[in-house]
């Protein structure tokens, strides 16, 4: 993964694009998803951690999918719940490796990103609650005023069972940071 997905460039993972030789080049949520599945090395979490923070994908509301401005459902300015889990998941992990190998700043960095993320999340799905009555499946990441998700081949979906999931496992964890917005 490391050999071929790794851009030392944008210190971020990558697709890898087999017609071409190539890195997509698009920056995406997903190219964090290895510092939920653990294939890093000390020197590539801490670059990953920080490219993430100057991604532009991290916004108010959450993660967005991509950078990328495509009016579809998986592109900006769409924060999916499961993205937005398996990334604070991610950097937790990413602060225990790091706290373990000494590095406190780092390790403090990462910790925070993950409650950031987390509590903007649940900051969206209660103003989104409160304000519709209902759960979405997926939130616009440019505001936490609980507005839906667009775009796509259809329109966004209610209910839906891994909000109400994402939600439980921030709530389990950033209960605290999230109530001292009240």
């Amino acid at each position: 993964m490391n050999t071929i997905l790794w851009s030392s460039e944008h210190r971020q993972w990558f697709d890898y694009d087999l017609s071409t030789n190539s890195h997509s080049g698009v920056v995406a949520a997903s190219n964090f998803f290895p510092l939920w599945a653990g294939c890093w090395d000390h020197e590539r979490v801490e670059m990953a951690v920080e490219s993430l923070v100057q991604s532009g994908l991290v916004l108010e509301g959450g993660v967005s999918a991509t950078v990328l401005h495509s009016g579809e459902q998986w592109d900006y300015p769409n924060a999916w719940p499961p993205i937005q889990e398996i990334l604070v998941e991610g950097l937790q992990l990413s602060a225990e490796f790091l706290k373990s190998t000494e590095s406190t700043e780092s390790s403090t960095k990462a910790k925070s990103l993950a409650e950031q993320i987390a509590v903007s999340c649940l900051k969206s799905y209660w103003n989104g609650y409160q304000k519709y009555g209902v759960m979405f499946e997926r939130y616009d990441s440019r505001t936490s005023d609980g507005s839906r998700g667009d775009g796509g081949e259809y329109s966004t979906q209610t209910g839906f069972g891994w909000t109400n999931g994402t939600a439980l496992k921030f709530l389990s964890k950033y209960s605290l940071p999230f109530l001292s917005f009240f």
